[in-house]
């Protein structure tokens, strides 16, 4: 009986093990999919991934310049494990071509290491792979044709960064990626579909961005905190730029924003204490709470009426301050908005076709305008003029325009 009562206890602590098991690889997720035991051989632990496969667990050595193995104990080594190379002060790493993994953590702060070259068969790049690697100079990927996606942190904190190779098929770079480096121009390839989340956030050194055409936002924090930034190419692909995308861009002067931006997020463009021009598209709807706050240097400011959400303290202290001047149509929301809260260089009108220069009323000053503008003497104010004065309704501004006008002036038309 007691033998009985025994086996019947040890197999209900067995399958309450076994349960709680299954209760923590599902929460927490921290049990190796590998063998649990790990193996040495020279300078490296390593795992069994596979039938005859295995990772490189951990580098017990002390060189600074390393080639990895091919192969381990007549098994093929197919990648690296997660913090493999943690802290330790490797200067140069050759990764053979045939590996295809290389985890999380895997090379985090290896303060020494100074160049990477990813390998031609890699499909995953874990999370932090490269972060505060702070002598990495040039991270080369271009080689990995697989890899589509660049991890949150993978490179963050890396300061001497200066050289970025993309691989071709790249489609995705992830959270902060690029975040606290020392990256000074970067162009995102054609391909890329999504930047996310503070991907170049607090690059101090960063002047000179080219955004990818398959774009459809500039993401929250992008590149908040980008002191240097003088530049940026923005596609007509965009049409949202996120909160605090551009916080403290001390440097940025003017951006030139393409038609199909709508949605401008809180504090897009706060404390750009040097934008001099932003012209806002034809269709915005909505601009965040405080996007224009803290001292922009912007003089003059044209609010389309298609807005219909400003958030609070969007223009303030420049209102408060008398540094800007708004423009906007009478019997809008935005008028309403910027009266409400005290702008106090409003300037209404009213929307007549033809008004090129945008000062209430059709006359003689919009045809002139006109005549500067198609002879390349004259910058348009506000994008708003362009749909205005193209009263033929061609897609253009041109002779012709500027003909009808003179004909409405003089009511030999009387109307467009």
């Amino acid at each position: 009986m007691e033998g009985v009562c025994l086996t019947h206890y040890n197999r209900v602590l067995s399958l309450t093990t076994a349960f709680l098991i299954t209760i923590l690889l599902t929460v927490t997720g921290s049990i190796s999919p590998y063998a649990e035991s790990t193996f040495t051989q020279g300078d490296f632990e390593y795992v069994i991934s596979g039938q005859n496969e295995v990772m490189l667990y951990k580098y017990l050595g002390s060189g600074s310049a390393l080639s990895l193995p091919k192969t381990i104990s007549g098994m093929s080594v197919t990648g690296i494990y997660s913090g493999c190379f943690r802290d330790s002060q490797v200067e140069s790493v050759t990764i053979p071509d045939t590996y295809t993994a290389i985890e999380s953590d895997a090379f985090y702060n290896c303060t020494a290491l100074n160049e990477i070259t990813l390998p031609k068969k890699l499909t995953m790049l874990g999370n932090a792979a490269f972060q505060n690697c702070s002598a990495l100079s040039r991270f080369d990927a271009s080689k990995s044709v697989l890899l589509t996606s660049l991890p949150d942190y993978a490179l963050s904190g890396t300061i001497s960064l200066n050289t970025v190779l993309f691989p071709s098929g790249l489609l995705e770079i992830g959270k902060y990626v690029f975040s606290n480096s020392g990256i000074s121009e970067i162009i995102i390839p054609a391909n890329v579909e999504k930047v996310s989340t503070g991907a170049f956030r607090n690059c101090s050194g960063l002047t000179k961005v080219k955004l990818s055409s398959q774009m459809n936002s500039v993401s929250a924090n992008c590149f908040s905190g980008c002191s240097s930034l003088s530049s940026v190419t923005i596609p007509n692909s965009v049409d949202t730029i996120g909160d605090n995308a551009f916080y403290g861009c001390t440097s940025l002067e003017r951006i030139d924003l393409p038609s199909s931006i709508y949605d401008f997020g809180k504090f897009a463009f706060y404390g750009c204490t040097s934008l001099r021009e932003i012209d806002l598209p034809n269709f915005t709807t909505t601009i965040g709470e405080g996007c224009f706050q803290n001292d922009t240097a912007i003089k003059k400011l044209f609010i389309p009426p298609t807005v219909v959400n400003i958030g609070a303290n969007c223009f303030a202290p420049m209102s408060y301050g008398k540094t800007i001047e708004v423009t906007c149509f009478n019997d809008t929301y935005a008028y309403e908005y910027c009266y409400d809260n005290f702008v106090v260089n409003l300037k209404g009108i009213d929307y007549r076709d033809g008004d090129f220069s945008l000062d209430g009323s059709l006359n003689i000053s919009d045809v002139t305008a006109i005549q500067k503008y198609i002879a390349g003497l004259r910058d348009i104010e506000f994008r708003q003029s362009l749909k205005i004065g193209d009263v033929n309704g061609d897609g253009e501004i041109s002779v012709r325009d500027a003909t009808l006008i003179q004909m409405r002036i003089a009511d030999i038309i009387t109307h467009f």
